[in-house]
């Protein structure tokens, strides 16, 4: 059986994302995925509310780093030619 340390996950979790954002800040490329937004609301009642899904490309920031910018791009070309 494996034993998980989830409290060693969440920091490290936490302190990757305080340098995450602290690299995004300084490139300022807004995520072309959520458009700068961080992520969606995924609607579930009829008021139009649900949970907030944070992008997966961005982390939530709205800005991504250049190295992403292109996988993202790269990403998009091959499933146009698909």
């Amino acid at each position: 059986m494996i034993n998980i340390d989830y409290a060693k996950l969440s920091y490290r979790r936490t302190e990757h994302h305080k340098r995450f954002v602290k690299r995004v800040l300084q490139t300022k490329l807004i995520c072309q995925e959520c458009r700068g937004l961080g992520g969606e609301r995924e609607v579930i009642l009829d008021d139009g509310s649900g949970p907030w899904i944070e992008c997966g490309w961005c982390e939530g920031t709205g800005y991504v780093t250049p190295w992403l910018r292109g996988m993202w791009l790269r990403m998009k070309r091959k499933g146009a030619k698909a």
